[in-house]
């Protein structure tokens, strides 16, 4: 499997911090643990988001992205995306934070319950020029998300 994220565990629970969560990211060898905050989403609530994003792949769509992190409300808010963007037969995935008040990015729009709305058209190199760390997936190797491969 190409293209797999899951929940992995809770988090020690610290006095003064938001419960949190750790999750894993597979992008074919690209392996990566990252910590969710559970005071806004449950993870019932990105679980869900992940079977939608990758779903809309499945289904045509061009874009999507997977919520790794998400805190605050429509007023004040932060968190972190892998963004996908199909290109020809690949899936590009990147790894962003959603800081409206760090970025240029415009998330003055931004909706949780429709994320897809905030994801920038495809772009192969940054404003600098540069090509921006991403991974491909083969589309082929795209499957839909499962909640039978997450462990406690």
């Amino acid at each position: 499997m190409s293209l797999l994220i899951r929940f992995l565990h809770e988090a020690q629970d610290e006095p003064d911090e938001p419960d949190m969560a750790i999750g894993q990211i597979t992008l074919g060898a690209f392996v990566e643990e990252f910590e969710m905050v559970l005071s806004v989403w449950s993870r019932e609530r990105y679980e869900r988001q992940w079977r939608e994003a990758i779903q809309r792949l499945l289904d045509g769509e061009s874009k999507s992205c997977l919520i790794t992190s998400f805190w605050g409300d429509k007023n004040a808010f932060g968190g972190e995306w892998w963004t996908m963007h199909r290109v020809e037969d690949q899936v590009a995935v990147r790894n962003q934070l959603i800081r409206p008040d760090i970025f240029d990015q415009d998330f003055d729009n931004f909706d949780p319950g429709n994320p897809y709305l905030s994801i920038p058209e495809w772009c192969p190199v940054n404003e600098d020029g540069q090509e921006p760390s991403r991974w491909f997936v083969p589309f082929d190797q795209i499957t839909p998300w499962s909640s039978e491969v997450t462990t406690n």
